[in-house]
């Protein structure tokens, strides 16, 4: 193996290994929300696409896609919600299966 190889595999490696360990050692905080809204997104091709509408305390309001098929929430439900910021990616919001938050 040349030294370029071993270099570039070597570097490859410890970038997978800090990777890794921000996944198993990063904790994104959980909010409670209220649902406010379900939207359904029709395609002409493929699947419809469903969104809820989500209200924070502070009453800051976002929407998320809902990774299923009809969300089973209704108007005005409390979920919990986790809020993730990943440096360049921004900050994107997801339902948890938690019941208190």
């Amino acid at each position: 193996m040349t030294r370029k190889r071993t270099i570039g595999l070597a570097a490859i490696a410890l970038l997978t290994a800090f990777a890794l360990i921000d996944i198993v050692t990063h904790r994104d905080p959980v909010f409670p929300a209220t649902v406010i809204g379900v939207v359904e997104e029709q395609r002409s091709n493929g699947a419809d696409h469903w969104f809820l509408d989500i209200a924070l305390p502070e009453d800051e309001t976002f929407r998320i896609k809902y990774y299923s098929l009809r969300p089973n929430r209704t108007l005005g439900e409390r979920v919990c919600v986790q809020k993730s910021k990943r440096g360049l990616f921004g900050t994107s919001y997801q339902v948890t299966a938690q019941i208190n938050c």
